[in-house]
């Protein structure tokens, strides 16, 4: 799947409010990078490697914002994916950076400053993917595997009638 595919795929199962699409997405990446944050954590603190199969999962919802995000702002998910350099960043610098770049992201949005134009808000969304995917190298993840999986629990969650919600495990 490529990004773009990836990227319309997400597009279709996008629930939430158009008024305030930044704040939600904004918001919903870095809730999801926080519950990232708090897996690789406690890792850390019990000295048991990750969850591969929690992680994929986590980082197909961290990739979904982006890609909403992108779908906002009217840029492709390739184009932005094109420029990054990829890194080997640990995963503990690669999580509080993207978190940081969401914030700046936020702070554009606050500043009315975030509109394409700039290039800024495109720029903090290349440092998102590649901390991302620096993210996949740490935890030997495939990144094809993390869209692939992705999609495949949006749609059955869509298909089922439950993509509104709140929870990994959702039944009507």
């Amino acid at each position: 799947m490529t990004l773009n595919e990836y990227q319309q795929k997400t597009h279709e199962t996008a629930v939430y409010p158009q008024e305030c699409a930044k704040e939600y997405l904004l918001l919903g990446l870095a809730g999801e990078v926080g519950e990232i944050c708090n897996k690789y954590k406690k890792t850390i603190r019990d000295s048991k490697p990750i969850d591969k199969d929690d992680m994929i999962s986590e980082l197909g919802d961290a990739m979904w914002y982006v890609s909403e995000l992108c779908n906002l702002y009217k840029i492709e998910l390739e184009y932005c994916h094109r420029s990054i350099k990829l890194s080997k960043n640990s995963a503990f610098y690669s999580l509080i950076n993207i978190l940081n770049q969401t914030a700046l992201i936020a702070n554009l949005y606050e500043q009315k400053r975030d509109e394409i134009q700039s290039g800024d808000t495109i720029n903090r969304i290349r440092f998102i993917l590649e901390y991302i995917y620096s993210l996949c190298y740490n935890f030997d993840i495939d990144p094809d595997e993390i869209l692939t999986k992705n999609i495949a629990k949006l749609q059955d969650r869509k298909n089922r009638g439950v993509i509104q919600g709140s929870g990994d495990n959702r039944w009507p």
